[in-house]
């Protein structure tokens, strides 16, 4: 495991923050000790009980720490580290907050409708559509000889079919839920009936991929592919920093998380990890209850002021 943590940054590293930056530091700093010892107790318990994770959806608990160690701890870590992807990423979410911030400008603050809108792009639609770009590059990548289109256009198309589809199928349920009597309602139906039509979400959707794709390849004398793997890996990393649940969000889990653990580049995974990660590979069924938990991460920008003061 990693040997970084938060605790490394110097007393003057903490007085050059915000004030709003030291109370999230101490919340990211209870959140990186928990992760720790309770992924370093999980890794006891596997070893001592293997047979308790095998062919069986983890727990929501053993779900949710695994995943916070890999955010609290192995990301930052790693971004610490290389400057230029932290940058990347850095700049990736600048766009992703501009667009969000010109939806909301679009009504007054004490509208009722802002906080509606708000509260909709706040269930995982930004990570949605990280993801659903992150899946869209594979598959054009296997295509790109073909195309004759706009690239930029091309994927933007590409990543709003599947994000309307992951909407369209997903409730917000962790995967081990069980099927129950009534239908649950999708979060492109909670999306609608919040105000956000499908032709905004498109809007919006298009509007974001198609600047971060165009700035990416802008100018560039790096053959296409692999600019666009590059950009995957960002977009894979800034989703996983700001997904509120992703236990309870599939497209998060398959598109981005997996790939990530896999290529071992951001997260070193030992035995214990591999093994365990096993359990999260299960086929997700219609859900009984809804743990949908927390906002976006009120960490996402101190994690970036970690990474950047801890390489200093």
């Amino acid at each position: 495991m990693p040997t970084k943590s938060i605790d490394s940054l110097e007393n003057e590293q903490i007085d050059s923050l915000k004030d709003e930056q030291k109370d999230s530091l101490a919340t990211a700093r209870t959140r990186w000790n928990e992760a720790k010892t309770q992924v370093e107790k999980q890794q006891k318990d596997y070893k001592n009980s293997p047979d308790r994770y095998r062919n069986k959806f983890p727990r929501s608990d053993d779900a949710r720490w695994f995943f916070e160690y890999v955010r609290s701890v192995d990301i930052v870590v790693w971004l610490a580290s290389h400057t230029t992807e932290r940058e990347q990423v850095k700049w990736i979410a600048g766009e992703v907050g501009d667009v969000c911030v010109g939806v909301l400008d679009k009504f007054k603050k004490d509208d009722p409708q802002r906080k509606k809108i708000s509260c909709r792009l706040g269930d995982h639609f930004w990570c949605d559509a990280l993801a659903a770009l992150a899946h869209a590059i594979d598959e054009v990548i296997k295509e790109i000889d073909s195309i004759s289109e706009d690239i930029a256009s091309y994927i933007a198309d590409s990543a709003w079919k599947i994000l309307k589809q992951e909407r369209s199928s997903s409730t917000g349920y962790s995967p081990k839920s069980e099927a129950k009597k009534e239908r649950a309602k999708t979060r492109l139906e909670k999306d609608k009936e919040a105000g956000l039509k499908e032709v905004d979400l498109e809007d919006i959707t298009k509007k974001l991929l198609k600047e971060i794709i165009k700035k990416t390849l802008k100018e560039s004398t790096t053959p296409i592919e692999e600019k666009l793997n590059e950009l995957q890996w960002y977009v894979r990393t800034l989703a996983l920093l700001m997904c509120p649940d992703p236990y309870a969000h599939r497209a998060v889990w398959e598109y981005c998380l997996l790939p990530v653990l896999k290529e071992e580049i951001v997260i070193q995974v030992d035995k214990y990890l591999e093994n365990f990660l096993d359990t999260f590979k299960k086929s997700w069924t219609l859900p009984e209850q809804n743990p949908d938990r927390g906002e976006l991460s009120k960490t996402l920008e101190l994690n970036f002021a970690l990474a950047s003061r801890k390489n200093t």
